[in-house]
């Protein structure tokens, strides 16, 4: 009967710990710029994968936009006395950005070697993958009397490196949320904290 127990409780262990492990995944994450101009800009991202003995291998999707939480161009004034017309200066101005880029992603969580653990995971993260930033600047003078307005775009692209680390704590065997840091290293150059979900089938 002892035998009996204990057989069945490290069967019950085993499976425990491998609750989140070798089955396919799908992700979900809302966040903004961590450091500089916090909350200056919003962005999504989406994943699936497959969780093999504690190694996620998935691709990712990500989209981000400063534009939320900036200003544009607040006003410009125009007066016409029928002889002449005078355009005033822009009151508020700024630029604008936003990224797309599409990556493999590469993470693996060292917490799956502590017994009975299936709720905490840490995962550092490897992205690889493409790139593309839209910038747009504007820019205004007065030559001669004349104001003018010019507006500028600029679209880079090219291979991604991303770096990161995320913590997930796992509310059932199958629904898991946490918070996610990535350093963006080549093309975007930014870095992003992100709140997410994870459904494991």
């Amino acid at each position: 009967m002892k035998k009996m127990i204990i057989l069945l409780t490290a069967t019950m262990m085993c499976v425990t710990v491998r609750a989140q492990e070798d089955k396919p995944f799908i992700t979900a994450g809302l966040g903004t710029q961590a450091s500089s101009e916090f909350f200056h800009g919003a962005g999504v991202s989406l994943g699936a994968g497959y969780n093999l003995k504690g190694v996620d291998m998935g691709l990712s999707l990500d989209y981000y936009s400063d534009g939320w939480g900036r200003d544009g161009i607040s006003s410009i004034s125009y007066m016409d006395n029928g002889t002449s017309a005078t355009l005033g200066s822009i009151l508020t101005l700024k630029g604008h950005e936003s990224d797309f880029t599409l990556r493999l992603r590469l993470a693996y969580d060292p917490l799956r070697f502590i017994k009975g653990n299936w709720r905490h995971h840490l995962r550092p993260t490897l992205g690889l993958g493409y790139s593309q930033k839209r910038t747009s600047s504007f820019s205004d003078q007065v030559t001669a009397g004349t104001w003018m307005l010019q507006s500028n775009g600029q679209v880079q692209s090219g291979f991604e490196l991303s770096l990161g680390i995320g913590y997930d704590f796992n509310i059932t065997h199958n629904w898991a949320v946490g918070a996610f840091f990535e350093e963006f290293m080549l093309v975007r150059e930014r870095d992003i904290m992100y709140l997410h979900a994870r459904y494991s089938f």
